[in-house]
């Protein structure tokens, strides 16, 4: 499989429920393990685990899609290195209206000291959202929160970072909002997160 995933996947209404739901939750159990050494799955293995109440064979061939990829990966895995820079920084993005059923968008960030990747996350998102420049926003803070996380971390076990954390986000209209905190009646109930994140940047 070129992809853990299925591309372009459509909502299954059927009934078609399988017989054996234990057996599905432990090979998605089993995979949500690996996403600790395999950042490339967790997106795959969040879709996954939404299905555990009563998984169908739709969901059995998404989670075959991803042991199929694992099959043809099993040399991969991460790779540290001593000497890189200790700059931090994130990169954040949302898939809007991402999921077929709850059409909700979901949030993802890779967290980098230097050049290696150190935290991960592929989450849907609690709150629906109204656009991509919501959906990106949320994101964002979701990641400024891990960032400021870390840094605290670093503080208290005496690492010291160059720079302050950077964060990179591909959606234009949401890294305005970071620097122009003007809210209109479309993204006035999102203020509290643009304030959070805003004020991370000034410090």
């Amino acid at each position: 499989m070129a992809t853990p995933q299925v591309l372009k996947e459509k909502p299954s209404f059927s009934n078609n429920i399988i017989v054996d739901a234990i057996e599905f939750r432990n090979i998605v159990g089993a995979l949500q393990y690996l996403t600790f050494t395999r950042p490339d799955i967790t997106h795959a293995v969040n879709r996954a685990c939404q299905h555990f109440t009563e998984p169908t064979m739709t969901n059995l061939k998404v989670v075959k899609c991803i042991l199929g990829y694992l099959k043809g990966t099993h040399n991969w895995g991460l790779r540290y290195l001593f000497n890189t820079s200790p700059s931090l920084y994130g990169f954040s993005d949302a898939d809007s209206v991402g999921c077929p059923i709850t059409r909700r968008s979901t949030t993802c960030y890779c967290v980098f000291i230097g050049a290696n990747c150190i935290s991960w996350s592929s989450k849907k998102q609690s709150i629906f959202a109204c656009s991509s420049t919501e959906a990106e926003y949320r994101s964002m803070d979701h990641t400024v929160a891990k960032l400021t996380w870390i840094t605290y971390l670093f503080h208290d076990t005496g690492v010291s970072l160059p720079r302050a954390p950077q964060l990179f986000c591909d959606n234009i209209s949401a890294l305005h909002m970071t620097v122009n905190l003007v809210f209109h009646a479309c993204t006035k109930h999102i203020e509290l997160d643009c304030r959070f994140v805003s004020e991370k940047i000034a410090i």
